[in-house]
């Protein structure tokens, strides 16, 4: 199917367009300073997208360093192309010599120019000064000077001003960047010239205390605007001296429609209808069934997110909807109770007096979570708790007494705060919901226990979240079949009995495992448990400490994985096992990498760790380490950090040590050999600079 250029058009326009926000930008550190994909990629997909794209994608041009310079200058001078003609705003951000020049030539249709005056001894100004007099744009933005004056500064300053006579166009200026002092040294000159040119109509200041000094200084201009960018708690009448300036001033929100007026003007704009003239779903005498009302107030009240952020705190009440009249509190108690949860003591002991009261409620109930209880029910209920020890046998006792009554339970989450679940209250929920689908339990710890009393009846468990230091009797295994259906566990502390024991379990269906126990140290603790059940592993996350107690490369332990995430404890070593990336046979299936971990700031190429880490990113790029990860095409890092040009001047040498030495850059482009990106935590990966 063939789509007109026109919607074409609308459709690439959201990913090409630079927000003016950013075009105009004038902090020290530059929104396009962070490394992000190329949107040029959009024109490479069909001859179409590039004649629809690259109107668009020139339309805003950032040139940030003398390779883009010297690039953009020879796509402007093939006159076949007459890629010119799209350019309408220039965002230039330092100095880049003579193919600026060429840039200016070729560029009739500009409209808006963004200069930055931090030039440095070293930068060729050349071409920047010869262009200027070239173009006659309608705005100027300029970013404030910094570093000490110098010959080329002070050059550009005055190609600069001397062009002003010439822009015959130039209404707007954009002078949030200057503080006071600045309009008193070293800008004096070009807001002199703005005065003189005597066209200007709308000036941008910082704030309110800039409106004064602007304006005294442009005068000779027929101003009708002035626009401070922030909005200070010191009224306009109190900041603002001049009665005329006052008059002239607004603040962004202001300028802008609003849109509900609109929209009211568009929805009244026609005719209105006439009340009587709808059609109505029912007769006036007659009811609406109770199978629809069942149906509009079981989904107000289900959560379409489902069971895991069905305890969410910040979950609305569905209260209101029982309080409507009787009939509303009729139809909607079941699936009020459908998900339930429990957030103090004396909530149990409502909610078990209602499983009483409405005895057709039980078998209604798939989800309930007891969670908040203990010390946050003493400021949650109005009911007067006793300390903590006296209180425990009657959460026991209520909880006990909630699930005998629940046979139809599918999520169940036990146990919150320092009120913690006792091994009692599982077994009796594995043995009165033989259904259970999902479970997370924060257990108290209890010694010699028998797994198997709640482990065995959970064969329909497909989720268990576990936190619990109890102790379980090796001499009493769970059974070979238990938790047979069990597809993921995730395990956030536990005594080293709990995965001996699932390790002798067949578990069929496990495919995604979380291990976040950083307390234990031994390296061990989960092996015999990846042994077991490693080859069917396709996702997994585990602390970095746990590797060592492999005595083969993890991949040769989990053959099969496709997501790999390793945490580290910020007070343990940062470092992997040197044969990581060394499997004996080919990791086909992985694609995902995740390390969590945080490197020391001042972490140098010299130091044993970085030395450490480049060994093994290198021995990932040998020719022989990428057949053996044959899809693995990006590892993110989230301590990765890609240097910023903060004062915006990309080809300064200063910055272009930083690249040198930064770590991360380093071990991006030797990953890159391999096809491999390496990413941050946000997921933007580094792309080497263009170069000339």
């Amino acid at each position: 199917m063939h789509l007109p250029d026109e919607i074409l058009s609308l459709i690439l326009s959201p990913a090409l367009t630079v927000p003016d926000r950013d075009f105009a930008s004038t902090d020290s550190l530059s929104p396009f300073a962070t490394y992000s994909e190329s949107a040029s990629a959009y024109l490479l997909v069909s001859k179409s997208w590039l004649r629809v794209a690259t109107p668009l994608l020139y339309h805003v041009v950032v040139v940030r360093s003398k390779a883009q310079a010297a690039t953009l200058a020879r796509a402007l001078l093939q006159k076949d192309l007459n890629l010119g003609r799209y350019v309408k705003k220039l965002r230039i951000e330092g100095a880049y010599g003579a193919p600026l020049l060429a840039v200016f030539k070729n560029i009739p249709n500009l409209t808006d120019l963004c200069l930055s005056l931090t030039i440095y001894s070293a930068d060729n100004v050349v071409g920047l000064c010869a262009g200027l007099p070239l173009v006659n744009p309608t705005r100027l933005i300029v970013q404030r000077p910094d570093g000490r004056s110098n010959k080329n500064k002070t050059a550009l300053m005055g190609a600069l001003v001397a062009s002003i006579a010439s822009w015959t166009h130039l209404t707007v200026f954009d002078a949030s960047a200057f503080r006071a002092i600045d309009l008193e040294t070293s800008l004096l000159p070009l807001f002199q010239a703005l005065s003189t040119a005597q066209r200007l109509t709308t000036v941008v200041v910082s704030n309110i205390r800039m409106v004064d000094p602007v304006y005294d200084l442009l005068k000779g201009c027929p101003l009708a605007l002035i626009r401070p960018i922030r909005q200070l708690r010191l009224s306009v009448d109190l900041g603002i001296q001049n009665q005329i300036a006052r008059t002239l001033v607004k603040f962004e929100d202001e300028e802008k429609p609003a849109h509900r007026g609109s929209r009211t003007s568009f929805r009244t704009s026609g005719p209105r209808s006439s009340p009587t003239a709808c059609t109505s779903l029912f007769s006036p005498n007659r009811t609406v069934p109770d199978s629809v009302f069942r149906v509009i107030l079981r989904f107000a009240m289900t959560d379409i997110d489902g069971p895991r952020n069905s305890t969410s705190r910040e979950r609305p009440s569905r209260l209101p909807f029982l309080l409507v009249s009787k009939r509303f509190f009729r139809l909607g108690i079941v699936p009020f109770y459908t998900e339930t949860q429990l957030s103090s003591i004396s909530n149990m002991e409502a909610f078990d007096e209602l499983l009483l009261k409405y005895p057709y409620l039980r078998p209604e109930v798939r989800s309930l979570a007891v969670r908040q209880l203990w010390p946050s029910a003493v400021f949650n209920s109005h009911v007067h708790l006793l300390p903590g020890h006296q209180e425990k046998p009657r959460f026991q006792a209520y909880l006990a007494r909630i699930l005998s009554k629940l046979p139809a339970l599918l999520n169940l989450e036990l146990g919150s705060g320092q009120m913690v679940c006792h091994w009692a209250g599982l077994v009796l929920a594995a043995n009165v919901a033989q259904r259970l689908r999902s479970i997370s339990v924060y257990l108290e710890e209890a010694q010699n226990l028998n797994a198997g009393d709640a482990f065995n009846h959970l064969g329909q468990c497909r989720s268990l979240f576990w936190r619990s230091q109890a102790t379980f009797d090796a001499a009493q295994p769970i059974s070979a079949d238990a938790l047979i259906n069990l597809e993921e566990l995730n395990v956030a502390y536990s005594h080293n009995s709990l995965t001996d024991i699932l390790a002798g379990a067949n578990l069929p269906a496990l495919k995604r495992v979380v291990f976040m126990d950083f307390l234990d140290h031994t390296g061990s603790k989960y092996t015999p448990f990846l042994r077991a059940h490693g080859p069917k592993l396709h996702s997994l996350e585990i602390p970095a400490s746990q590797l060592s107690g492999l005595l083969d490369c993890l991949f040769d332990t989990c053959p099969v994985l496709e997501s790999l995430v390793i945490t580290w404890h910020t007070s343990g070593p940062l470092g992997l096992p040197s044969n990581f990336f060394s499997p004996s046979t080919a990791c086909a299936n992985l694609n995902k990498l995740r390390l969590i971990v945080d490197l020391p700031r001042k972490l140098k190429a010299t130091d044993a760790l970085a030395r450490e880490w480049e060994t093994l990113f290198g021995c990932l790029a040998a020719t022989q380490a990428a057949t053996r990860f044959p899809n693995l095409h990006e590892i993110q890092m989230t301590g990765c950090s890609w240097p910023k040009n903060r004062i915006a001047l990309a080809d300064l040498g200063l910055h272009r040590r930083d690249i040198a030495k930064n770590l991360f850059v380093r071990w991006a482009e030797l990953l890159l050999k391999r096809d491999v990106r390496l990413v941050d935590r946000s997921g933007k990966g580094w792309r080497p600079r263009l170069s000339l």
